[in-house]
């Protein structure tokens, strides 16, 4: 039986975040839901990877080896 493991998104991560992100932005029926490209979430997720403590941090799901979802948690 395989686990599922959760880790915290690093720079090598950002090829696969960036589908499941795509993902979720184009199939979002939610008007307050961005539309961004693909080089402005590029440049979103090495923002916040430089500076976990003060931005947010992005948590990815891994299960086999393969990214199968994350989540974005954001400070306020």
């Amino acid at each position: 039986m395989s686990s599922i493991t959760i880790h915290m998104a690093r720079e090598s991560d950002i090829s696969d975040l960036i589908l499941l992100m795509r993902a979720y932005y184009d199939t979002s029926n939610e008007p307050h839901v961005a539309k961004p490209i693909n080089e402005d979430l590029i440049k979103l997720c090495h923002n916040v990877l430089k500076d976990p403590e003060h931005e947010s941090v992005y948590l990815l799901a891994r299960k086999d080896n393969k990214i199968i979802g994350f989540a974005s948690l954001f400070w306020s």
